[in-house]
């Protein structure tokens, strides 16, 4: 649910839809994102808060939804606490060589790259701040395609191991079935009851991805970006959380804001698009669950190993494309009332 509600791009869905474990969950989610009314009175989910849809699946924050930390992790909770949100830029130009002692003022030695010349900026905006999708270094989405190419990839060897365990005139003669060959629709059912599915997931991934809006934000040329995040002392619900300053801790080359698409923004064809699209992934589920449990059933049993190792391997491929979430939070507990202080502090040292 995690990796589905931090989806952003094509590769992120294709990485979340292919062999995933839950893909009832995925449809349900994507249902209750984006879903007619008719399918959101099927699954229970009539009268549901928006804000409690946005706090389990999507990505963004909003007036309701925020990110806090508790000391030992970022969570979302509903409710705002004082949280600030700043960018810390600084230059990359090195200090020139010299061994000359000189007299100048501050201008001239800033404008001569004697000093260093940092700058602060403090995102306001209406929605709280986006820590969980900044916290850990964004690199390109290089990476992301090559891990979408891996699942397709290992989608087209598992129909392909299939057919040959299935459908291939010598290798299937060794894959029996209670003594006897698997039948010839096996492979079928087992191919188009899987892309089925994996397309559903897909298209639910889709459907949730469009109900946020996303922004990123790059440092100019010859500027480097880390971020940090002031928090406030309050009680939000019946969780307590301290003052705490959280940092990136490392290099920000991408700033990612997220931020919730109500029904009132927008043209009307986007939310019924987006209805269109749900229904034809319920239908795809049910057809193709039903294949798959078909062709399972009338496949050799290698067929749901191999099946399972698929899974299993994507849900590593994953786990390494969200490794820096895994990562030690950096931050550092500050007295209550004196976070501004504590911010001008470091920001000197």
């Amino acid at each position: 649910m995690q990796f589905l509600s931090q989806s952003l791009t094509t590769s992120d869905y294709i990485l979340a839809s292919i062999k995933s474990p839950g893909v009832m969950t995925t449809l349900v989610s994507a249902i209750r994102a984006g879903g007619p009314q008719r399918l959101r009175d099927m699954f229970g989910k009539t009268a549901e808060n928006t804000a409690a849809v946005e706090l389990e699946v999507m990505s963004s924050t909003s007036r309701e939804v925020g990110e806090l930390y508790n000391g030992r992790e970022v969570v979302r909770c509903l409710g705002q606490a004082p949280i600030w949100e700043f960018i810390y830029l600084i230059p990359d130009k090195l200090l020139p060589e010299t061994t000359k002692t000189k007299e100048m003022s501050m201008k001239e030695a800033v404008d001569q790259g004697y000093m260093r010349m940092a700058v602060i900026v403090r995102i306001v905006r209406p929605e709280a701040p986006n820590i969980s999708l900044n916290r850990s270094k964004n690199t390109g989405r290089g990476e992301l395609r090559f891990a979408a190419g891996v699942a397709i990839f290992l989608f087209l060897l598992f129909s392909l191991c299939s057919y040959l365990i299935t459908c291939h005139p010598e290798i299937s003669l060794t894959f029996l079935k209670d003594g006897s060959p698997v039948p010839p629709y096996a492979f079928a059912c087992t191919f188009f009851g899987s892309l089925f599915s994996d397309f559903s997931s897909y298209i639910s991934a889709y459907v949730i991805g469009s109900s946020t809006k996303e922004e990123i934000f790059q440092p100019a040329k010859n500027w480097r970006a880390r971020m940090v995040w002031v928090q406030g002392e309050k009680i939000v619900g019946d969780q307590e959380f301290k003052p705490f300053a959280i940092f990136s801790g490392e290099d920000q080359p991408n700033i990612i804001t997220s931020s919730r698409v109500d029904d009132n923004q927008g043209p009307g064809y986007i939310r019924r698009h987006l209805e269109n699209l749900t229904y034809r992934g319920a239908v795809l589920n049910m057809i193709g669950s039903a294949l798959q449990a078909v062709g399972f059933r009338a496949s050799h049993c290698s067929v749901s190993i191999l099946y399972l190792i698929v899974v299993l391997i994507m849900l590593i491929v994953k786990m390494v494309v969200r490794r820096g979430r895994s990562r030690p939070i950096f931050s550092r507990a500050i007295i209550p009332g004196f976070q501004f202080a504590w911010l001008a502090d470091s920001l000197r040292d």
